[in-house]
């Protein structure tokens, strides 16, 4: 969901925790959350195109915003590097400074900023013993040390997506979360599934699990987290949803996501086996003994 140029309001929360919360602070420059604006922004690639094929349309504002993502957020590795030095290292990085200046950032009032804090971590120390034993076998994984959450609230009257921004290490993960007053006010079950959504995204890409040199496994990821959460068979084991039918869920996650249609529909039959036998080994050792085994690496 592409984020509305009006109607923003921001908080970047910063959340530590070895099993258990230890210290959570907030980072005030405005650097990552522009970015972050940026990154939903022009996440479509098809912005990208109709910015160059109709350059009249877009404005000056558009085409300077569409040269910082391209030269700094545009290539993973660039971009991990630019949200290592803001954000972890907190090195300033001039040039990018320079190209956001040019740029103007509409904001309204931060008003559900707070409630959205207050629910994330009330709901996480809820869980959080569940979503390590949960990682754990499903996936093999350890929650990382340190997590990082832009919050962006933006001016759109309903729905929510995250993004999965930066991976330092196997203790550091980077992530932005979306959302409308209704998602927060009335959908409240979805925005920790969605966070731990983005946080599969940077255990799988910190722990190298995928073979990269396939080109189709970033669709590959993003159709097998689907299955698990915010909405899937790890969703109502934490409680955020009532079980249903796997088929259902396979049904929603196509609507919202398209392009993964024909890689759901040859996942589901693998999905459905998996959860008849739900965690008694992690997803990619049965991976493994499938057609899918291709995009996973030795």
């Amino acid at each position: 969901m592409s984020l509305r140029a009006k109607g923003l309001a921001y908080i970047v929360i910063m959340i530590y925790y070895n099993g258990d919360f230890t210290d959570i602070g907030f980072i005030e420059d405005e650097t990552p959350r522009k970015l972050l604006c940026l990154i939903d922004l022009f996440s479509d690639r098809s912005v990208l195109k109709l910015g160059k094929k109709y350059p009249g349309l877009f404005g000056q504002d558009f085409r300077t915003a569409q040269d910082v993502y391209e030269r700094f957020l545009s290539n993973r590795e660039l971009s991990r590097d630019l949200w290592t030095d803001l954000v972890i290292k907190k090195r300033p990085r001039g040039e990018v400074a320079e190209g956001l200046k040019q740029l103007t950032f509409y904001q309204s009032e931060q008003k559900h900023a707070e409630l959205a804090k207050r629910q994330i971590m009330a709901d996480y120390e809820s869980e959080k013993d569940d979503i390590a034993s949960y990682f754990g076998k499903i996936f093999g994984f350890s929650p990382p040390k340190k997590l990082l959450i832009i919050l962006l609230q933006t001016g759109a009257e309903s729905g929510s997506t995250g993004r999965c921004i930066a991976i330092n290490d196997s203790q550091t993960a980077l992530i932005g979360y979306l959302f409308s007053t209704d998602e927060i006010t009335n959908k409240k079950s979805m925005v920790l599934g969605i966070i731990l959504h983005e946080l599969l995204h940077s255990l799988i890409e910190s722990n190298g699990i995928l073979n990269r040199k396939n080109p189709d496994s970033y669709l590959f990821e993003e159709t097998l987290v689907d299955y698990f959460l915010p909405n899937g068979i790890l969703s109502h084991r934490l409680k955020h949803s009532e079980p249903r039918d796997i088929d259902i869920y396979q049904k929603e996650n196509i609507i919202f996501r398209p392009s993964s249609k024909s890689m759901s529909e040859g996942l589901l039959p693998i999905i459905k086996e998996y959860d008849d036998s739900f965690a008694e080994r992690t997803i990619w050792e049965h991976l493994k003994k499938s057609a899918f085994r291709i995009y996973l690496n030795e």
